[in-house]
């Protein structure tokens, strides 16, 4: 037997030499169940004690699944002493019996993990990002394996177009891909460029009053600097000294729009607007203005030159907390009148006011405008909901009430 010590820098290489060495252990375990309820296996091959560890997933999208093939050849395989590897055959199952790209509720896992999570599109869409980060089973079962057993490689195969994204983790799957004996793809593919453009479905402007029914409702505030602990410094337009990260981060006011300083008061990007966005690497990233959420280069991190934005106090937009909602403009009315029985006991008392939009808020969806909540980044989501809508020049009905 050949005995070959591996690099932690070249760990992808390092396996396609040792074809030969002999597997430790060979584990089969059970990360989670669909919501089908079908289990979500996962297979351990090589050494128990590894500190290199490899994990391969297939089939987050169930119509992709010609990664099988690679996977279940890697269970087969010998990786050498010191490396494991970390095999999910199906990540998607109740996808993969169905043909379908999402999984039994109509959500893309892929994007249904918390790292820059937002709003995107609704059931039936392909991309449907789901009503909340790790909303789904699936995604809390990989989320938590991969949490577990943090592996320093992670591949996720896909199908589409014959190409592996990202050159670095390209070249570490491409070797991957040649230790189960699979020829790898000839062109790689940067991760960078927009999707296809998405063309949202036809909405039919509510024009009478009438119920309305499957509502996905979910909530959003202004982000308190509280929950934040970057450095402390200095911005334009602003007194004082605030947290770095909720002045330029994703989650803070030069995205969400606005925030609640340390000091209790509101505050918010003035622009400019056309600043551009870096993602977690560093690498500049832009918006797809024909694909809504989604972004040229990864999703955005901090602005790219944070000395360029400006910030100003009070409000971006006169919204009151229970008061005013974002919807969908194509379907309902902005100024209409929403009654949400599921609200009767905020001070709403179920009546809210269409007065705010988003690109993420598209159909049959609210997003509330609420108070921050006690637990940071949290907040209530109500699927299939009945909502009565009152389009501007209609009276709310009296009968209507909590």
């Amino acid at each position: 037997m050949r005995r070959v010590l591996c690099a932690a820098a070249s760990v992808a290489a390092c396996l396609t030499v040792a074809a030969g060495a002999a597997p430790a252990v060979h584990r089969t375990f059970v990360l989670g169940r669909s919501v089908l309820g079908r289990p979500i296996v996962g297979v351990e091959v090589g050494d128990p004690n590894a500190t290199r560890r490899v994990a391969v997933i297939c089939c987050i999208h169930g119509n992709e699944d010609a990664g099988l093939a690679v996977v279940r050849k890697l269970e087969q395989s010998k990786p050498p002493p010191g490396v494991a590897l970390w095999l999910v055959e199906d990540a998607n199952p109740d996808g993969v019996a169905a043909g379908l790209r999402v999984n039994a509720h109509g959500v893309d896992l892929n994007r249904n993990f918390p790292w820059h999570w937002h709003r995107y599109g609704k059931p039936g869409w392909r991309h449907y990002a789901g009503p909340a980060p790790l909303s789904e089973p699936e995604s809390r079962a990989l989320a938590s394996f991969l949490l577990r057993v943090r592996p320093q490689v992670v591949i996720w195969y896909h199908q589409a177009f014959g190409k592996l994204a990202a050159p670095e983790a390209a070249r570490h799957a491409a070797a991957v891909v040649a230790l189960a004996g699979h020829p790898a793809p000839r062109r790689l593919l940067s991760a960078t460029g927009c999707p296809p453009p998405v063309t949202p479905p036809r909405e039919h402007l509510i024009t009478r009053p009438r119920w309305l029914s499957g509502v996905l409702i979910t909530e959003y505030y202004p982000a308190p600097e509280s929950w934040f602990a970057g450095r402390l410094v200095k911005a334009r337009g602003l007194p004082g000294r605030h947290r770095l990260d909720w002045l330029y981060s994703a989650r803070g006011l030069a995205m969400q729009g606005e925030g609640i300083g340390a000091d209790g008061r509101f505050y918010h990007f003035a622009g400019p607007y056309s600043l551009t966005w870096h993602n977690a690497g560093g690498g500049p990233t832009l918006p797809c203005r024909r694909a809504p959420g989604a972004w040229s280069n990864g999703r955005p991190s901090r602005i790219g030159t944070p000395s360029k934005a400006r910030f100003a106090p009070g409000k971006s937009l006169p919204l009151t907390y229970w008061h005013d909602v974002a919807v969908d403009p194509r379907l309902i009315p902005h100024g209409s009148s929403v009654f949400v029985r599921a609200y009767c006991d905020t001070p709403s008392h179920g009546w809210f006011v269409a007065a705010d939009t988003g690109g993420a808020i598209i159909g049959p969806h609210l997003d509330v405008f609420r108070a921050p909540p006690a637990v940071p980044w949290s907040g209530n989501l109500r699927r299939d909901q009945r909502i009565y809508v009152v389009p501007p020049g209609f009276a709310r009905p009296a009968s209507l009430r909590c």
